[in-house]
């Protein structure tokens, strides 16, 4: 089974997300901000696709992570509808 969590807001929480475990997962146009750490990998190598979601605190730069086209400011259509 995939993670799929795209058009959300990961916000004020110590952390956006804790990432130990897949492959492939999908956080595309999601916002990221106001967490302490947004992601925490824990040395584990995972893969995901963060491209065209917004970092308040700067892009992640793992190896495993596509951050392609990264929004500059919060995606509009991502959280509650």
């Amino acid at each position: 089974m995939a993670i799929t969590a795209t058009h959300s807001n990961f916000s004020t929480s110590s952390y956006g997300l804790m990432f130990y475990g897949g492959s492939n997962a999908d956080f595309r146009y999601t916002n990221w901000f106001g967490n302490s750490n947004d992601i925490d990998r824990a040395g584990v190598a995972v893969t995901g696709n963060f491209s065209n979601s917004y970092f308040a605190a700067g892009v992640p730069s793992y190896a495993g992570f596509t951050t392609q086209d990264m929004a500059t400011r919060r995606v509009g259509d991502a959280g509650v509808r």
